[in-house]
């Protein structure tokens, strides 16, 4: 598509991003020296601080023959040489607690700015250890944590609950997702991870009946 001097080219995301370089050539080849020339890429790039190495798709190297290449797919904002990734312009999921923003290219200088967005939701992300705390004291917890933001605005809410509990304790996702309901808190996730103390052979052997043995 052309915009006057600007002339902007697009490749949708590719379920084979080894043809994104073939792709990317024949686009060059109507290259205009007059123009400004954008390229909007939808696949994860090499080089990405956020993206693992081994999800990575195209080589940053592949796209030259472009004045910019932004890049969507990925959900933070970053800078690869002459790639720019704007990143989402909302918050994503329970740990996502990276900036917002929007990108305006001013294409007589050739220039990006990069202009924040307030986040419509807070994160709120909770830890507890279950090693130190009795599952009562765990939901003493959780709750007055809850109380002291409850000025957060529709809060996203991640409960993390780790450690060794007692055989005889247990918490469970229904008592800690029913005080999230009685505060109207209903986007959360709760991450329960603990382990459970092992008896000694003496605690085990204790009431056991003959068929245990």
């Amino acid at each position: 598509m052309n915009l006057g001097l600007v002339r902007i080219c697009g490749i949708p995301w590719q379920n084979t991003p080894a043809e994104i370089p073939g792709m990317v050539a024949a686009l060059r080849r109507n290259i205009s020296s007059s123009q400004r020339q954008l390229l909007l890429l939808h696949n994860f790039i090499k080089g990405a601080k956020h993206i693992p190495m081994d999800l990575c798709e195209v080589d940053p190297s592949a796209l030259q023959g472009f004045d910019q290449v932004f890049v969507g797919h990925h959900h933070i904002y970053e800078s690869i040489g002459h790639c720019t990734i704007p990143g989402s312009t909302e918050i994503q999921n329970m740990l996502d607690k990276s900036e917002k923003c929007v990108l305006i290219y001013d294409s007589e200088e050739d220039s990006i700015s990069r202009h924040l967005l307030p986040k419509t939701h807070d994160v709120l992300i909770l830890r507890y250890d279950v090693s130190d705390l009795s599952p009562k004291e765990i939901l003493a917890r959780l709750g007055s944590d809850l109380d002291s933001r409850a000025t957060s605005k529709q809060p996203f809410v991640y409960v993390d609950v780790r450690g060794t509990i007692k055989t005889s304790q247990v918490i469970s996702k229904v008592e800690l997702s029913t005080l999230l309901r009685e505060r109207d808190l209903f986007d959360y996730y709760i991450d329960l991870h603990y382990s459970t103390r092992s008896q000694s052979a003496r605690e085990s052997q204790r009431g056991a009946s003959i068929e245990q043995y």
